[in-house]
């Protein structure tokens, strides 16, 4: 269920709800419609729409014990989505590009007294992909988890709990909920209203009423619940979409590497400590062994310092754009159905064993993630984590010999450990 997590004055922020991919676009009462198909499915009372992209996505709120707060209270409450105040205030306070937006919100309920849960906001490039309430132990597993997908996700949070974090409070978000965040009532149906209305109209009239009014709804409803039940149309246009930018393409990874090795490791009294890179940006950490600071950023002249996160006079740490290429994946490139995964995995895991590399296959989930419920089994695409680590002579090599439904992830080298590589990525199957 839902929850309402603070309020202040007149206004709510609730946390909780249901997101799906709104199908329906175009007429307002082809969207209202759509809105009312999916609320009877859960109960929801209010909704929120967010508008990321090209896509439309629909946010349920489902009445939690905590509603009572609100509901018992003398003053009316505007009840808004935490994660659309958060996206908001992320917007707000900077520049970065809404499919760029990488945050997680952690914060703690203030009628909680004991502060064992935790209000868990995920946005994952510009999208809502994670909304509840946890407890502390889970929230920062999934602080964990997304870290270590997205090394640029930026956590906010109401205590000092995590490194790296920024601190923010309640009410510095309830500031940025405006009326594009309202949780809105579910719109009625006309034609019901319109039908109840005739109800009402002659009691001699009931047995036409029944033949010409009832029994179609009934048969209409019927339909409706049958369609709502196939959820597959929702889930293939949100995997469509997903399969459309899922990592780092292989060969732009494989440029990326061969370029890495004609860099310095060591300049003028600094030598490159770790590295860690995506697609989008990389962040060098250089120890400092005699030089001086200047130096170090007029080597690196496309890098930008990050004062913040240089702890000590000991460390640099530089962040650099790069230019990589996204992984488009297709239906023709997935593991077909029923093929076991370790007959994929294990042959090129074994070479790269022999050359003294490791491997490591993680979980495996459904994905992108969605509620499943009403999905066709045989449609659905699952992906497996996969962990390379090598040294730095054999990358190219490394990743070569992997299926082509491996997409690469991260990129990490370790200078202290003798150039090591670790590469995290997904295989996807269905």
């Amino acid at each position: 269920m839902s929850t309402i997590v603070f309020h202040g004055k007149n206004t709510a922020l609730a946390c909780g709800l249901r997101w799906s991919v709104l199908a329906e676009t175009g007429k307002t009462s082809k969207v209202n419609a759509a809105i009312r198909k999916a609320s009877q499915t859960v109960d929801a009372s209010r909704f929120a729409i967010d508008q990321c992209d090209d896509t439309s996505y629909l946010g349920l709120y489902t009445e939690g014990i905590s509603a009572s707060d609100i509901q018992n209270s003398s003053k009316k409450h505007k009840i808004h989505s935490l994660a659309l105040v958060f996206i908001n205030a992320m917007q707000q306070s900077s520049d970065v590009d809404r499919s760029l937006l990488y945050a997680i919100l952690v914060a703690t309920p203030p009628n909680d007294h004991q502060g064992e849960t935790r209000a868990v906001i995920v946005i994952d490039a510009g999208r809502v992909v994670h909304d509840g309430i946890e407890n502390r132990t889970r929230a920062v597993e999934i602080v964990h988890e997304y870290r270590a997908r997205q090394i640029q996700f930026r956590v906010f949070c109401d205590t000092d709990e995590y490194e790296n974090s920024t601190t923010i409070e309640w009410d510095e978000l309830i500031d940025y909920a405006d009326k594009s965040n309202i949780c809105n009532k579910i719109p009625r149906n006309p034609a019901r209203l319109l039908l109840i209305g005739l109800g009402f109209l002659s009691v001699s009239l009931y047995g036409a009423y029944h033949v010409l009014v009832v029994i179609p709804n009934k048969a209409e409803a019927e339909a409706r619940r049958q369609a709502e039940l196939d959820r597959t149309p929702i889930y293939l246009k949100a995997l469509s979409q997903a399969m459309e930018q899922v990592g780092w393409s292989i060969p732009s990874l494989v440029s990326f590497t061969q370029n890495i090795k004609s860099m310095p490791y060591f300049y003028k009294g600094w030598a490159l400590k770790t590295m860690e890179c995506n697609a989008v940006a990389c962040t060098e950490t250089w120890e400092r062994q005699g030089g001086l600071i200047t130096e170090l950023v007029q080597m690196r002249p496309e890098s930008s310092y990050q004062p913040e996160d240089s702890k000590s006079d000991k460390t640099a740490v530089l962040h650099t754009p790069n230019k990589g290429e996204p992984m488009r994946l297709t239906n023709e490139m997935l593991t077909p159905s029923g093929t076991p995964l370790h007959m994929v995995l294990k042959p090129p895991l074994n070479v790269l064993e022999n050359a003294g590399a490791t491997g490591q296959i993680g979980e495996s989930m459904t994905w992108p993630v969605m509620p499943m419920d009403g999905v066709k089994p045989d449609v659905v695409v699952k992906r497996t984590r996969v962990d390379l680590s090598y040294k730095l002579p054999h990358v190219s090599e490394a990743i070569n010999s992997f299926p082509k439904n491996f997409v690469p992830e991260t990129f990490s080298l370790s200078a202290a450990q003798g150039m090591t590589i670790v590469i995290k990525g997904f295989i996807y199957e269905k």
